[in-house]
């Protein structure tokens, strides 16, 4: 316990401030002392007057709200007019009238069509034509509604003349506006001297409205006191509020309640004073439990700048902060609703490259509010191809991109994401044929931990379309775009897998050549297609000769390397519409469309003269290589895809008959009947061995004599000797530059073998 000597501790001096409690002890001050040294002699000289015109302020401020209630409500019938021609341009009018109502909070909306009917209505309109509303009721129609037309021919609504939204005029208007008034006032709406809605007996009213002198807007009238305002914009009506006048019979009483209030202002000052802290408390808990209820809009009136003022600006501050956070929430929920959609969307295109590719760079701008953007993905050449553009100009769907250079192509060669202003850092300089704009965010695409391509977007989208600055990308943009990327990725890989898997099952593993299986599809919808327009489709069937010498001799490894190089002579021999397969084995077929017998004869030279005009090197090996074809014609050789093929074969036969290394076209059938049966065909007389047969003979070529279309000999002797020597021959060994050249035997054997060895 401290000494009663010890020094008392002094509490650290506050800033001397005028704050709340100041001030109500100030006004207690006054309100006691005050009144009761000048009270008596004040009341006597200055009340009447002072009563006087504290009720004439009072009516004006009265009037004011009372002008503004009809100002705002009049501006509220524009802003629900305007609504109204927005709402048309999606909904029917019905639906927008009923929704403009809703919204509003009229008593009425209306769509009325050029020639004055009413093409939707909601709510209770005034009786009698729409057309006399005018704007905010300064027309005919002023007296029943108060109300605002927009005109939606200029709107873009030809269809229609006008909207028109409003609140009636009645005559319990009057009363139900005085409500709002704190002190209960008079009210009385005129237009001109006919009374339109009034809350005193008629005479009373037309009393005022008629005995105010000219060029006042406070006055006497009987024994009330008026205040009144003309017609002004956005208010078409003239506004009176009244109040009895204060009965000077009265002052005497005044004397006596300033005595009681001095003898009970204790008391009444005690819970005055409590009134006074409590008020802006309250009014704070009320707000905060509408914002805790939803409505954010609500803000408090800063009165003052003590504590309760600046606790009121606080509140307004956060219930500021409160939108902003909650729009961009509900923005952010938004697009993530619309980025599902699209991915929900990409699901039912999961097999189709461009249109993933689409959902996916779509996604990708909505997710950072992008202008523009580009997908370009690496393809089996090594090359990066755009594959996908939306929103930028100067670069189109598969333009090649240099890669290590420009922004897209530094992104492939470093495989880190850029970001930032066209032209302002490193990897930020774009290269000739990259697309123009401000600014870039551009990401690798990883599948499977591999660089596949770029996703890149431009020019943030803000509404200062002038600033560069404002259309750069922030590292928010750029996480985001780097974790959809990496789920982007899985899904370009899926198609890519799926589109390889598809290829590879209708494709040759041996040769890349289209397999059986693609063939018989293909020449299904090649012969429908020439059936339908009448068009000529020539079939090729080649088949190796002596082929599985090679593969007896120098193993099914140097034979495999012999069908890869046919195969690429082949592609490289035919145009890109015509279709090459492998048949089966050393058998190949070409299906050549829009071609004639002479345009099949001279594709069957071509082809064989690319095969036996350049050895095979295969292996260190340098192979001679010849084939055989048989060339079938639609519909002269069959009309479905196994007649034809069919043919083609025996044509192929016949080339082996005739000797290998030439084409022979098939023996034509009967015109009302099917192809020749391969019997019949074998039938048909062949040209003799010893005397080989041209390709232009006249039962199986197509001329008689004279060199082949393509200007070759049709049917050449074979290039091959007829045996090849020893390899225990003797002889100098070739010198180690020159490659070693294998010449493929001819058999002894009869030409009819080709079922064995070809």
């Amino acid at each position: 316990m401290n000494s009663k000597n010890e020094p008392r501790r002094r509490r650290p001096r506050r800033r001397a401030r005028l704050g709340l409690r100041a001030r109500l002890s100030a006004a207690f001050v006054f309100v006691v002392l005050i009144p009761v040294l000048v009270g008596c002699a004040a009341v006597a000289i200055l009340v009447p007057d002072v009563l006087r015109s504290q009720m004439g302020d009072r009516l004006r401020a009265d009037r004011t709200d009372v002008v503004d209630v009809l100002a705002a409500r009049c501006a509220q019938a524009t802003l629900g007019a305007r609504s109204l021609g927005l709402w048309l341009a999606t909904v029917d009018p019905q639906t927008a009238v009923t929704t403009t109502l809703a919204e509003t909070r009229a008593d009425f909306a209306a769509v009325v069509n050029g020639s004055g009917a009413v093409v939707a209505v909601a709510g209770q309109p005034p009786s009698g034509n729409l057309s006399a509303l005018d704007a905010c009721g300064t027309g005919s129609g002023a007296a029943t509604a108060i109300a605002a037309r927009a005109d939606l021919a200029v709107s873009g609504h030809p269809q229609w003349s006008y909207a028109v939204v409003g609140w009636r005029i009645t005559p319990g208007t009057a009363a139900e506006i005085a409500a709002r008034l704190p002190q209960r006032a008079a009210v009385t709406l005129a237009v001109g001297t006919q009374l339109v809605s009034t809350t005193l007996p008629r005479p009373v009213a037309m009393a005022e409205l008629t005995g105010g002198p000219a060029g006042r807007d406070v006055f006497e009238v009987g024994s009330r006191i008026v205040a009144a305002s003309a017609p002004s914009a956005g208010q078409p009506y003239r506004v009176l509020v009244s109040e009895p006048a204060p009965s000077l019979d009265q002052l005497f009483w005044v004397f006596a309640v300033v005595i009681v209030v001095t003898v009970i202002g204790a008391i009444a000052i005690g819970r005055l004073l409590a009134r006074l802290i409590s008020h802006p408390v309250a009014e704070l808990s009320e707000a905060a439990g509408r914002v805790a209820g939803g409505d954010l809009d609500v803000t408090i009136e800063v009165r003052s700048r003590d504590e309760v003022g600046r606790l009121a600006a606080a509140f307004n501050h956060m219930t500021a902060e409160l939108r902003t956070y909650i729009g961009e929430l509900e923005r952010s929920h938004r697009e993530l609703r619309e980025n599902l959609e699209r991915l929900g969307s990409a699901l039912a295109h999961t097999h189709n490259l461009p249109g993933i590719l689409a959902v996916i760079l779509d996604t990708a701008m909505a997710s950072v509010r992008a202008g523009g953007g580009l997908i370009a993905l690496i393809d089996s050449d090594g090359v990066l191809r755009v594959k996908t553009v939306r929103g930028v100009a100067g670069i189109a769907p598969e333009d090649a991109l240099p890669v290590g250079a420009g922004i897209v192509g530094s992104v492939v060669a470093d495989g880190e994401a850029v970001r930032g202003l066209v032209g302002e850092g490193p990897g930020l300089r774009p290269v000739a044929g990259e697309p123009r704009a401000r600014a870039v965010l551009a990401v690798p695409l990883r599948p499977s931990g591999r660089l596949a391509g770029v996703l890149a977007v431009y020019d943030r989208q803000t509404d200062d379309e002038t600033s560069v600055s404002a259309a750069a990308f922030s590292a928010t943009d750029e996480r985001s775009l780097i974790a959809f990327a990496g789920q982007a990725s899985v899904a370009v890989e899926n198609v890519l897998l799926h589109q390889e898997a598809q290829r590879l099952s209708l494709t040759d593993p041996l040769t890349g050549l289209w397999n059986y299986r693609y063939l018989i599809m293909t020449l299904g919808h090649e012969i429908e297609r020439a059936t339908r327009f009448r068009r000529p489709l020539t079939v090729l069937m080649l088949d190796l000769d002596r082929f599985k010498q090679i593969n007896d001799r120098y193993g099914h490894q140097v034979g495999d390397g012999v069908l890869i190089e046919l195969a690429r002579r082949m592609r490289s021999a035919v145009r890109e519409v015509d279709t090459v397969a492998r048949y089966g084995g050393e058998e190949f077929v070409v299906i050549l469309p829009e071609t004639d017998a002479a345009g099949g004869a001279r594709t069957a030279e071509r082809l064989r003269h690319a095969i036996r005009t350049t050895p095979f090197h295969v292996e260190g090996l340098d192979l001679a290589v010849t084939a055989s074809i048989g060339v079938a014609v639609f519909p002269q050789h069959g009309v479905a895809a196994s007649p034809l093929l069919r043919a083609a074969d025996e044509a192929l036969y016949d080339a082996k008959e005739s000797g290998r290394d030439t084409w022979r076209l098939a023996r034509a059938t009967d015109d009302d009947g099917p192809p020749a049966s391969p019997s019949a065909a074998a039938a048909s007389p062949a040209p003799e061995p010893s005397e080989p047969a041209t390709a232009g003979s006249a039962s199986v070529g197509p001329s008689s004599a004279g060199p082949s279309p393509s200007g070759f000999s049709a049917a050449p002797s074979p290039v091959v000797p007829s045996a090849l020597p020893s390899p225990a021959a003797p002889g100098p060994p070739p010198s180690p530059p020159t490659p070693r050249v294998v010449i493929v035997p001819e058999l002894d054997e009869s030409p009819s073998s080709k079922g064995s060895d070809s």
